[in-house]
């Protein structure tokens, strides 16, 4: 979290930003064995800043390629990010 946070406010000159942790169940699976669902927490990081367009453009190019980088480092299938015109989600491939 902390280079992403360095790269907004380093390489794309963000004025500030705010940051958040959710926690909350997410998902869960059903073990018929033991009869008993067995609930899985996660943890989302949230990180909201405003930006120009040009801004938005270079995260677009080097911020994407970070948060592809910073998910493969803790094993994620997906990161996203959300801007005025919608959510986009980078699905992460197993290969380098």
């Amino acid at each position: 979290m902390r280079r992403l946070k360095q790269f907004l406010l380093r390489e794309l000159d963000i004025g500030g930003l705010e940051e958040d942790r959710v926690e909350g169940l997410w998902r869960g699976e059903y073990d018929p064995q033991a009869d008993e669902f067995q609930a899985v927490c996660e943890e989302c990081l949230i990180v909201r800043c405003y930006c120009s367009a040009d801004q938005l453009a270079g995260f677009t190019g080097k911020g994407e390629e970070l948060l592809i980088r910073m998910g493969r480092e803790l094993n994620q299938d997906a990161m996203a990010y959300e801007t005025r015109e919608g959510l986009i989600i980078l699905h992460i491939s197993t290969r380098e």
